[in-house]
């Protein structure tokens, strides 16, 4: 898991002039016109100022989708839910990036309006282009759950830039695509103002927040164990914690009412750069929270009218409730993936 410290507190004026900055290099670019002070939204992302070519990504030999997916379901103790809706549900991935040679993500990537497809497979804030190659792995694996579960979900990957210790830049991107949902696998100590007023804008946008409550083990009731962004008190904000296969919850898992929403299974075999089959299992509070965002856009594709309160309340309100979780987050027990997505309210 990756981890950032968010102490350091950023201009938003400043971030948003470094975005248009770093999209306004020779070979292709976002193009943010007007300026923003916190609390508006003038800028746009508009058209590709001109097209890369390095595009050409030679496929990976790697696992099917479909039988990752299955794989996937059956760690999940579960059938396959059953969606009648093809809509699709576009998720900001703001991680480590994305191996998009994997085959399983062709056609899996969410293009913003105004942009080509050629050559794009998200954002890259280290390397300011559109191809975030995920190096680490973390990214690629949260994303790859993402799919399994809902095939309907359109990924858009957002590296985030380890130099700004804060995703309030990568969110402020993500709300300008027009997301639905954000997967934020990730974070760290420190209340920081511009990430949370970023988180708030995308409130105000109707998008949702999907956050990892940290790998401490820790109680988040205590305020010297807050984990950020997951902690932050904003009604688009789930917090997600992690239990184990036997259904208790996993020993490295932050938890705490108020400050933690719902737990699922942080141990899932999902896609991995560099490994045969491109195949790798891993345990964390990260790879819990796209479970969570999957069955959110789940929820949202059966339910188009919905706003994203009652989203959120349809999914903490048809948890498998556990005796033992009541004192551990505010749904006092796991995500009900089935009964999530099939209990029309």
């Amino acid at each position: 898991m990756f981890f950032n410290n968010l102490t350091d507190n950023i201009n938003m004026k400043n971030i948003l002039i470094l975005i248009s900055l770093i999209f306004s290099f020779s070979s292709q670019a976002f193009e943010l016109k007007n300026s923003c002070s916190l609390g508006e939204d003038k800028t746009e992302l508009v058209s590709i100022v001109k097209q890369k070519t390095k595009n050409l990504v030679k496929p990976k030999k790697c696992e099917y989708l479909h039988n990752v997916r299955e794989s996937m379901y059956k760690d999940l103790g579960i059938a396959m839910p059953k969606i009648v809706s093809n809509r699709k549900i576009n998720i900001a991935v703001i991680d480590t990036g994305l191996d998009f040679s994997i085959p399983a993500f062709k056609n899996k990537i969410f293009v913003p309006e105004g942009l080509s497809k050629t050559g794009f497979y998200g954002l890259d804030l280290e390397e300011e282009d559109f191809q975030p190659q995920d190096n680490h792995g973390h990214g690629t694996h949260v994303a790859g759950i993402i799919i399994a579960l809902f095939p309907n979900a359109r990924i858009l990957p957002i590296k985030y830039s380890k130099s700004t210790k804060s995703y309030a830049q990568a969110i402020a991107l993500a709300i300008k695509a027009k997301v639905d949902i954000i997967n934020i696998s990730g974070g760290g100590e420190g209340f920081d103002n511009e990430e949370f007023n970023m988180i708030k804008l995308a409130k105000k946008k109707n998008i949702l927040v999907v956050a990892s409550s940290g790998n401490e083990g820790k109680d988040l009731k205590n305020k010297k164990n807050r984990y950020y962004p997951a902690s932050y008190q904003s009604e688009n904000i789930i917090s997600v914690m992690a239990h184990d296969k036997k259904g208790n919850i996993a020993d490295y898992s932050n938890y705490g009412k108020g400050f933690s929403h719902i737990s699922a299974l942080g141990t899932l075999q999902s896609f991995r750069p560099n490994k045969e089959k491109c195949l790798a299992v891993d345990s964390g509070t990260s790879f819990a929270t796209p479970v969570i965002a999957a069955t959110l856009a789940m929820i949202m594709a059966e339910n188009p009218t919905w706003n994203i309160q009652k989203v959120k309340n349809q999914l903490l309100s048809n948890v498998e409730v556990a005796e033992d979780f009541s004192h551990l987050n505010d749904s006092k027990g796991k995500v009900n993936l089935i009964r999530s997505v099939a209990s029309q309210k």
